[in-house]
């Protein structure tokens, strides 16, 4: 192949524009507004804190100009416009406005997480104890009866206090005012929950919409002389990442671009990696490969180990992002709550996650090394 013209847009000379005969002047992170996300479907807000220099332009405005000059009617004022249209079409953006992003959002950028294995980690957000103090090292464990406790303390300084959903601890939430959480990690369909009486209640349905019920009426119905504290645990994004009906085309016959490290040989650059093969996307030596355990629900079959990785990798992902789309759901359904009954200015949201996932990384997917 052979290219008679060669432009890019590019901050500073790259090999590939030192080849171009036209070089666009881009602008760089610090000079642009916008949101940007990643596989993970975190939509992440921009803000310019720098003018471009000389006649560099915000990427947008150089796009535009760009199809204006092909016979396209585009007229866009500012980046606001774009992402309201973005957000027509795209699934991912749903119930997500530009202005609640540009008013409202934070990251975290410096959060640990001090033990990747779920009730561990719940320990420790719980108590804000490391593992060895706690005593709580594995899954299906509990906290010691004097183990300091945010829940506990809130309950006892006045507020409403309620956990729901995912639980997998062997006592239940101590000092709680009012608890729904599953014995284990529950299923993702026709959930039980487990309440103070002892009592079980079993609903239809995914979980995460069940979950959500739940604490929505108690939301409503809770004394609202008090402020309260709410805990909503989601099972998911945990395999096997089982998605609702309504988000099953999502993302349907499209591509997930893969990490750059998929196919790395994780026995030659990590060789001191004890566990390096429980959970490997694909390689010989792996007793959890992703694709030989899924292999029937991929679809297509294949010898070829850079095949096997990357079949495994599309079908990891797309099921994951279904996951997480009913998570968003109903993390909006809550946002509306709060907003319907006027008290979302007064109340902090944290949105949260006790431990994450390799997705693909390093040829590697669960959280155990």
């Amino acid at each position: 192949a052979k290219l008679s013209h060669l432009v890019v847009q590019d901050i500073f000379l790259t090999e590939t524009a030192n080849y171009a005969d036209v070089i666009l002047p881009a602008s760089a992170f610090p000079e642009k507004d916008g949101t940007f996300t990643n596989t993970d479907r975190r939509v992440q807000r921009g803000r310019q804190a720098l003018s471009p220099p000389g006649e560099a332009r915000q990427d947008w405005i150089i796009i535009q100009e760009l199809a204006r000059r092909l016979g396209l009617d585009w007229d866009y004022r500012e980046v606001r416009e774009i992402f309201d249209e973005m957000r027509q079409v795209m699934p991912s953006l749903t119930g997500i406005t530009w202005d609640r992003l540009a008013a409202e959002g934070m990251r975290f950028t410096n959060v640990c997480c001090n033990n990747s294995i779920c009730s561990p980690s719940r320990a420790s957000i719980i108590s804000g104890q490391y593992s060895h103090v706690t005593g709580a090292l594995n899954l299906g464990c509990e906290l010691k009866p004097n183990a300091p406790s945010y829940i506990r303390e809130l309950a006892q300084n006045g507020y409403e206090t309620c956990v729901v959903g995912k639980w997998h601890m062997k006592q239940f939430p101590r000092g709680a005012s009012d608890y729904a959480v599953t014995i284990g990690q529950g299923s993702y369909f026709n959930p039980t929950l487990h309440r103070p009486n002892g009592k079980r209640e079993k609903y239809r349905g995914y979980y995460a919409d069940r979950y959500t019920d739940w604490a929505l009426n108690w939301l409503k119905q809770r004394n609202k002389t008090k402020p309260f504290y709410l805990s909503l645990h989601f099972k998911g994004p945990h395999e096997y990442f089982e998605y609702p009906e309504r988000w099953a085309e999502l993302n349907e016959g499209v591509k997930i671009p893969e990490p750059p490290s998929l196919h790395e040989d994780i026995t030659k650059t990590s060789p001191l990696l004890k566990g390096k093969h429980y959970s490997v996307m694909y390689d010989k030596e792996g007793p959890k490969s992703f694709y030989l355990v899924y292999q029937d629900f991929i679809g297509k079959k294949t010898d070829d180990p850079a095949k096997r990785r990357s079949l495994a990798y599309q079908h990891l992902i797309h099921k994951y992002l279904r996951c997480v789309a009913a998570i968003d759901d109903n993390v909006k359904r809550v946002i509306d709550q709060l907003e319907a009954e006027g008290t979302l200015d007064d109340t902090l949201v944290i949105y949260t996650s006790d431990q994450g996932y390799w997705l693909g990384q390093h040829n590697m997917h669960d959280k155990r090394l």
